[in-house]
Order: structure tokens, then sequence, then C-alpha cells
């Protein structure tokens, strides 16, 4: 394996070097917006057609592999996918102890350490600042908005860019629940409920479905 490394090397040293030089010759022409490490962006475009391929294959290659890393970092984080499921149901608003109650909801667990999740708020804040540029990359904007005027806790709001379709999907989900709260079936059900209490309407409407149960047998 080495033998042939050796035999290749020339080659290899020949085309850094006309690389470099290309490089040299042509970054003081590169201009436009460039991703992160944009000097790096910058050299390695001029330097592009002395390897074999243009600045705007680089260019794919880089968003290409910066999105894979991103993603991958999304995925090793326990905070993300409870996130996700939270802001399918809207903008979040509130402390990061309230967050924090809200991931846990999401993970379908009681407790945090049944769900993976930070121990406190304090770690889910450092979780959440280290997490905040692959979070932008996502679509998501996370915001801190001061200290609550009355409560004097800090606030922060996490939102999420939506598609027109998932705009769209969400306001008739919307519709769909408002629909439901209004029937006669669930007005009754909650006059029920606020006149003789939770317990009781609920074996009131179980011995319902008994009676019916048997009636139909």
């Amino acid at each position: 394996m080495w033998a042939e490394f050796e035999a290749v090397t020339p080659a290899i040293l020949g085309g850094l070097v006309s690389a470099i030089s290309r490089a040299m010759k042509d970054v003081a022409s590169v201009t436009g917006d460039f991703p992160r490490m944009a000097d790096f962006a910058k050299w390695s475009i001029a330097a592009a057609p002395a390897l074999g391929f243009s600045g705007e294959d680089f260019i794919k290659a880089y968003a290409t592999n910066r999105n894979k890393s991103v993603l991958h970092a999304l995925d090793e984080s326990p905070i993300y996918l409870p996130l996700h499921r939270l802001l399918e149901d809207g903008d979040f608003r509130g402390t990061t102890k309230e967050l924090l109650y809200s991931l846990v909801y999401r993970t379908g667990n009681m407790t945090v350490r049944e769900g993976g999740l930070p121990p406190n708020a304090r770690a889910l804040s450092s979780a959440l600042e280290r997490l905040i540029p692959n979070l932008r990359a996502d679509g998501v904007t996370v915001r801190h908005l001061g200290r609550d005027p009355v409560k004097r806790v800090r606030i922060l709001e996490i939102s999420k860019e939506r598609t027109p379709k998932e705009i769209a999907a969400k306001q008739r989900t919307e519709e769909q629940i408002n629909d439901a709260i209004a029937s006669k079936s669930c007005q009754r059900f909650l006059k029920d409920v606020l006149r003789d209490g939770p317990l009781k309407t609920e074996r009131r409407s179980t011995n319902g479905r008994t009676s019916n149960a048997d009636a139909e047998r």
C-alpha cells in the first residue's frame, strides 16, 4: 500500500501546488455571499478549477456537508425531538423551567430523568444555548425577551418557520378542535362537569355506556 502511495505522491503534491497557485492568483476576485468560515470558502472556490471542479460544485458540497452536521447535532441532542413536537403545537413563550416541563410531557414520561432531559432549568438553558446555531439552520429561532416585569423571571421565545402547507394543516386542526368544542355533546358534557364535577360526570358517562351495551346484547 505504501509503495502505491509513494508512486502517486509527486502527482498529489503537484496537484496541491497547482491548487494553491491558482487560489493565490484568483482569490482576490472571488466575491459573493459565503457560508460560515468565509475565508476557507473563498480560497476553496478560487482553487477549485485547478482541482477539476467549479466553485459552485464546492459550495453545493460544502452546504450538503454542513446540513448533515447540523442534522447529526440535532439528532444527538435529547431536547431536539421533544422540542420539535412542542413546536408542532405552536410557538413557545415562557420560562426555561416551563419549557422543561413542556419537554418532559412531550417525551411521554412523567419525570425529567425518565425522558433523558437536562436535570434542571439551568442545565436546559446551557444545552439550548449550545444548540441555537443548529436550531437556526433548521428554521427554529430562540429569542431572549428579558425579565417579566411582574414575576421577575427570564422569558424566552422559541418559534419555527412554517411552510404554507404546515400553516394550512395547523389551521384545519384548530378549526376541527373548535368545531368539536362547539358541538352539542361537548357543550352538554362541559355543563355537567361544571355542575357535578369531573368524577361524578365520568361515572355517569361510564354507567350510560354500560347500559347501552347491555341493551344491545
